[in-house]
């Protein structure tokens, strides 16, 4: 029963160690700080400023399979080195 005990410790132990890990991972600081005044003025008056942060690409639709993705972005051309 003791080495029972002594296994669920470490397990919980190493769970939270790996919830500590994931949560340092997915919460950086934000980088710049605070912007106010001029600064947050001259971000709101860019055309990338849209409901209250920046966008800076748009955002990608496909209605193609992933078998046509797939040959659209690695092409029909075929590489061989030049020897």
């Amino acid at each position: 029963m003791k080495r029972l005990k002594l296994i669920a410790r470490i397990v919980l132990l190493l769970l939270a160690m790996l919830a500590l890990a994931t949560w340092l991972v997915f919460r950086p600081p934000s980088f710049g700080g605070v912007a106010e005044g001029a600064r947050l003025a001259r971000m709101k008056a860019s055309p990338k400023w849209q409901h209250g942060r920046f966008e800076n690409t748009p955002p990608y639709f496909s209605h193609m399979s992933l078998k046509r993705e797939l040959h659209d972005w690695m092409g029909d051309e075929v590489r061989a080195p030049n020897v």
